[in-house]
């Protein structure tokens, strides 16, 4: 291969690390595979990026980056695997074509956001009249609804079409009936007029022969008659003579032209007719072609343009999964490198500035380096620390001796209490069902991981202590909404409890003041929801937002 070709692919791998440097490390990450003749540039699963080097010598040293740039955040964004989530695995011909549109056409919107000049002839989401901003997901509804709606209208067309045909046979028929009776009353008249000649025939020939009988016929007169007969007689021979002879000479002409076209459509198609029968139909192809819009020609299937890491589809001329032979990046490296791309696009964006990095991209980084915890998770690991925390080693007791006495000496045993948990659920107005119900799972939580034999402190009130009772199950504890709230008072009044507490969890809406000082016991909030009139609570206790969002 002509270093040429290869020169200029470097090139482009390296302009395309200059054009969006928060992309260089995983753009110089992917593993490059020649492949003369493929026509084009393309990605798969494994990080390989497969490029015809005739297709990278026809372009610009910028295109070709552009054309690199596409192919790596198609692998970065792992459409492949959302391809599978969204779709499906055996996705419809029209489901994987729409796929592969909108998934081009949001990865271009990105370049562009980016601050990259797009080829002539590259699609974006205007083209295909989707909205800007969107992700392939989204787009992937619209076009379903559009096929849907689409096949609705042909179907109501052609309903209406065959009613319309219908009518049509309908008025024929009418129309036919109505000329045949006009028809039958005239007939009925010639038969009429028939028989009145007939009639009148017959009475001539009655007064002629008693003419005859009388002898006032001439001779002269019948001879003129049998002349004219004969006269007749003769022109009608010659006419059918005459006929006779215009038939043979439509005949002969006739003949070699019918015996030609004959021909020509029984045994030898004409060329135009052979290249249908061989492309199938013209028209029809075309509206594929278009409707593809990817430069597909019909010999090749959808999942022939591109490569796997747009669709999760495996092209003939892909290498398969990683080996010796042909190295890739299997799960880890790509979760390292997706990593690693996150991080240097969080970076860029905090020097920078927002904006800095289409939306999408920084989005997505930081959506994979600050994933959301579960809620119930952090609680239970909060809970569980704080009860450590406190229980500590234990106590001495002389209840249970020591195996290790011994001179005669007694010692006592280890012993270790079970921490006291208290919990607090906020009832005022500003709670709502939503909130205690909430509560109640804290509440069960906290019975099914910290068994007491005494059972679960459990105190219920807004500005004081509504009621306080020790628990063993949820259902025992009745919430009732309503009132001010005041949480500094409840967990001021659970510190002070005997046996004292270790850990306070309060379950609130935070729309409440707080103690001034700290209390002994550790304090854990469960805030059952961000509001814009919440209070934070003091750096001294730990919070857990439930549900992060504002309501």
């Amino acid at each position: 291969m002509p270093a040429t070709f290869c020169q200029r692919f470097a090139e482009a791998r390296i302009k395309a690390g200059q054009l969006l440097p928060y992309l260089k490390t995983n753009v110089l990450s992917l593993v490059p595979v020649p492949r003369p003749g493929l026509g084009t540039c393309a990605m798969d699963e494994f990080g390989r990026l497969y490029y015809d080097p005739a297709f990278m010598e026809a372009r610009s040293v910028y295109d070709g980056a552009f054309v690199v740039l596409h192919e790596d955040i198609h692998f970065y964004g792992r459409h492949a695997k959302r391809r599978v989530a969204c779709i499906g695995a055996n996705p419809s011909p029209e489901d994987l074509a729409d796929w592969r549109r909108v998934v081009d056409g949001r990865v271009n919107e990105i370049l562009v956001q980016s601050g990259l000049r797009p080829p002539a002839d590259a699609v974006l989401p205007a083209h295909l009249g989707l909205p800007p901003n969107q992700t392939p997901e989204q787009d992937m509804v619209i076009m379903r609804q559009r096929r849907e709606d689409k096949r609705k209208q042909e179907e109501q067309q052609a309903q209406k079409q065959a009613e319309q045909a219908e009518e049509q046979d309908s008025d024929s028929q009418a129309s036919d009936s109505q000329e045949n009776e006009p028809g039958d009353d005239q007939q009925d008249a010639e038969q009429e007029d028939a028989a009145d000649d007939a009639a009148d025939a017959q009475d001539e020939g009655d007064d002629a022969q008693e003419g005859d009988a009388d002898g006032d016929g001439e001779p002269c007169d019948s001879e003129d008659s049998k002349a004219g007969e004969d006269g007749d007689a003769g022109d009608g021979d010659a006419g059918e003579e005459e006929s006779e002879g215009d038939e043979d000479g439509a005949d002969l002409p006739g003949d070699d032209s019918a015996d030609e076209g004959e021909g020509q459509d029984g045994s030898a198609p004409s060329e135009g007719e052979g290249e249908r029968n061989e492309s199938g139909d013209a028209d029809g192809g075309a509206d594929t072609a278009d409707s593809e819009g990817d430069g597909q020609t019909e010999s090749q299937s959808p999942s022939e343009i591109g490569g796997s890491a747009a669709d999760g589809i495996p092209r003939p001329w892909e290498l398969g999964p990683p080996s010796d032979e042909n190295p890739g990046l299997d799960e880890s490296e790509q979760n390292l490198l997706e990593a690693q791309t996150a991080k240097a696009i969080e970076d860029h964006v905090a020097s920078r500035g927002r904006g800095s990095v289409a939306a999408v991209l920084a989005k997505q980084a930081s959506e994979l380096l600050h994933k959301p915890v579960d809620p119930t998770r952090a609680l239970a690991a909060k809970v569980k620390n704080a009860v450590d925390c406190t229980s500590g080693f234990g106590d001495y007791s002389y209840s249970r001796f020591s195996n290790r006495a011994a001179g005669g000496c007694i010692l006592p045993n280890n012993v270790k209490p079970i921490p006291r948990v208290t919990v607090i659920v906020d009832t005022s107005g500003s709670m709502g069902g939503d909130d205690l119900a909430l509560g109640l799972e804290i509440i069960g939580n906290a019975l099914r991981n910290l068994p007491d034999p005494r059972g679960l402190r459990v105190l219920v009130g807004g500005t004081r202590v509504e009621r306080a009772v020790n628990v063993f199950r949820k259902e025992s504890v009745e919430l009732l909404e309503g009132g001010g709230t005041d949480m500094s008072v409840l967990i001021q009044q659970a510190a002070e409890d005997r046996p004292e507490p270790k850990v306070i969890i309060v379950v609130t809406d935070t729309e409440t003041p707080w103690p001034a000082e700290p209390v002994k016991p550790k304090v854990l909030v469960c805030a059952t929801r961000k509001s814009r009139w919440m209070r934070p609570p003091p750096a001294w206790m730990d919070v857990v937002y439930l549900r992060p969002k504002d309501k």
